[in-house]
Order: structure tokens, then C-alpha cells, then sequence
């Protein structure tokens, strides 16, 4: 008899078990088919950029003591695009043109390096959003990705000036790398307004020179190589629209 309620004991201990772990997955379940329909959302940003250049062109212009680069403030305009399977990570991509500028001054050349580069921007990054909760009207999150860059036509002012026997190669894709935090605050039930700031780092130069001279000491034509690339960053501001519940 002793026996048989052991048993009993353990067979409703399993029951009672299976029962709140079910509930448990049902009300989870519940709660993810219910905020199903609020996973993806549309937007647009608007704002601006600060470029620095880095490379061997850059050192060269800046070389003498009085030169110095000098960022100036560029454009940053899109669409966006953002779906969240789930509360606490997504994923985010759109279009954009994105425009970054930097001067070097006092450089001592006749055709000084003035670099105003226009892409057409396509990133994709991932986010993580430690505060995002389901009636919460603040959503705070770290996003790291990647970005396509295609050259709009851009332009540094020296156009092969610096010498005739220049060869001069411009990128017409470079590839960026981005790390930032986005802050959305929830302005009514249609619409998210955010500030978004990041930093997109180029993975490749966007401009290539070889500059050939001869050598009168060993009488040989030598070729020095310059090159520079881009890193910026980015403050924006946007809106995201909240689709139908």
C-alpha cells in the first residue's frame, strides 16, 4: 500500500509538471504568435557625417608642419528597413547616399587632396537590444555589421594634377565595417522616432597612385605608391513606422 502512494505521489509530481511546463510554452508561444505581426518595420533617417582619411596619401600631404586634414560635415539619408523576429535581436538593412568630406590644408601642393566622396550605401547589421519590452516605449541596442559602398561619382581635387606621369586608380566598391547603438522611443502606436549614432570604417583604399620618378643616383626609374582610405562617423535621426497589430 506504502508502495502504491510512492507511485501515486510520483505519477501526480509528473503530472503537475508536464502541466506548468506546458502552460509555461503555451503562454510563451502565445505571447510570440502575438506580437508576430509587429516584427517588421519601415523607415527613413536623415543626418550627418564626420570623415577622417588615413593612408599614405595622407601622410604625404600632411607632411610638412603647418598642414593639417580637416573634416567637413557630409550627408546621410536613407531608407530603412528592420525585422525583429524577437524582442531582443534583429536585423536591419535600406538604401541610402551617404557623402563624406575632408580637406588637407596647408599642404604645400598645387592640387592639395580635397576629398568629397559620394557613395550609394547598403548596410546590414545585427542588433541586440537588452532593453526592449513588450509595453516598454524605450528600445536601447548595439548594432555591428557590415556595409556595401558604391562610388556616386566622387571627387578629391587633384585629378592626376599632382604629377603627368601619375596612374591613378579610384574603387567603385568598398566594403565597411560598423559598430553603433540606435535609441528608439515609441511616439505613439503608428510610429518610432530614433537616433541612431555609428562609426563605418572602410575595409579597402578608395584611391590608388603610382607616382614614377628617376632615380639620377641609381639611374632607374623608381615608382612610389600613395593610397587612402575612409572612416567616418555618423549621427542620424529617423522614423520607423509600427505596422498593424
Amino acid at each position: 500500500m506504502k508502495t502504491l502512494t510512492v507511485s501515486l505521489r510520483k505519477i501526480l509530481f509528473l503530472i503537475i509538471l508536464v502541466t506548468v511546463s506546458y502552460s509555461a510554452f503555451a503562454n510563451t508561444l502565445g505571447d510570440t504568435v502575438r506580437t508576430k505581426k509587429q516584427k517588421h518595420f519601415a523607415g527613413f533617417h536623415l543626418g550627418f557625417t564626420k570623415t577622417e582619411l588615413s593612408g599614405t596619401e595622407i601622410k604625404l600631404m600632411t607632411s610638412s608642419p603647418d598642414a593639417y586634414q580637416k573634416s567637413k560635415m557630409g550627408l546621410d539619408i536613407g531608407f530603412v528597413y528592420k525585422y525583429e523576429p524577437i524582442n531582443w535581436w534583429y536585423l536591419k538593412s535600406g538604401v541610402g547616399i551617404i557623402t563624406r568630406k575632408s580637406y588637407m590644408i596647408e599642404s604645400g601642393f598645387t592640387h592639395p587632396l580635397r576629398a568629397e566622396l559620394q557613395f550609394f550605401n547598403i548596410p546590414l547589421v545585427f542588433g541586440i537590444q537588452p532593453v526592449n519590452l513588450e509595453n516598454s516605449k524605450i528600445n536601447l541596442s548595439l548594432e555591428t555589421g557590415f556595409a556595401a559602398n558604391f562610388d556616386m561619382g566622387s571627387n578629391d581635387g587633384t585629378s592626376g594634377g599632382l604629377h603627368p606621369d601619375n596612374k591613378v586608380e579610384k574603387a567603385s566598391f568598398i566594403p565597411s565595417f560598423i559598430l553603433g547603438g540606435n535609441l528608439e522611443i515609441k511616439a505613439s502606436d503608428k510610429v518610432m522616432v530614433f537616433l541612431n549614432y555609428k562609426t563605418m570604417k572602410d575595409l579597402a583604399d578608395y584611391s590608388k597612385r603610382v607616382y614614377s620618378l628617376y632615380d639620377t643616383d641609381t639611374q632607374q626609374v623608381v615608382e612610389q605608391h600613395y593610397d587612402y582610405r575612409a572612416a567616418s562617423n555618423h549621427l542620424t535621426f529617423g522614423l520607423l513606422f509600427i505596422p498593424n497589430k
